[in-house]
């Protein structure tokens, strides 16, 4: 089964090679075939029931959706998420302050503070806009796992993007990743995780 094909233009989902919003049920497979997500969007944006499932195709988490947030106020307190690309966005702002992370499977790869919930929109829109602001992360990620896994001349070792779609699953987080979507390490060879995991933390590789 072949996932549902969307494009994210300022938060709002376009089906690959339409120019309206999408609508109806989106799907995500895992690589072993067995369901992952099922999403509801209406003009291009979550509105509905979302469902995801564990790798065996179990119900796991369930949430829902209106125009494109579910919003949770309980003391003041604002909750909402967002999902772009394969990336999840969680805004939590009370009367003082307004937090965003931007997280990719179970790794958050990049946390914003502003007192203004609009400015912390407008800044987080601005760090989703470049590609590099995300590989940037990710290949610090990657230094570090490089580096508490001993790797030898771990800061010599770079990346690269394959122009060839492999799908497969992080063996350290468990996510599953693809890689055009994510960044490969030059050694290994392998795709790099957003966790920073690749296959020189695998097994005992000697560097030459």
């Amino acid at each position: 089964m072949d996932d549902t094909k969307l494009i994210f233009v300022d938060f709002v989902a376009y089906e690959e090679g339409s120019s309206e919003p999408f609508h109806g049920t989106a799907r995500e497979f895992y690589s072993n075939g067995a369901i992952k997500k099922e999403s509801s969007y209406l003009d291009g944006r979550l509105h509905g029931v979302t469902q995801t499932y564990d790798r065996n195709g179990e119900p796991w988490k369930k949430s829902t959706w209106e125009n494109g947030a579910p919003k949770l106020i309980t003391s003041n307190r604002i909750t909402e998420s967002y999902e772009f690309q394969t990336l999840i966005i969680n805004f939590v702002a009370n009367a003082q302050e307004a937090t965003a992370s931007v997280t990719a499977g179970k790794t958050v790869l990049k946390t914003f503070q502003d007192k203004d919930l609009d400015n912390l929109k407008a800044t987080l829109r601005s760090f989703l806009k470049d590609p590099n602001s995300i590989n940037e992360v990710i290949k610090e990620n990657h230094k570090k796992f490089l580096e508490t896994n001993h790797v030898e001349k771990w800061d010599e070792i770079g990346t690269f993007t394959s122009k060839i779609e492999r799908k497969t699953h992080c063996y350290s987080c468990k996510e599953d990743i693809n890689s055009l979507f994510e960044l490969s390490c030059n050694f290994c060879k392998w795709i790099i995780c957003p966790c920073g995991a690749c296959g020189c933390g695998y097994e005992k590789i000697e560097y030459t």
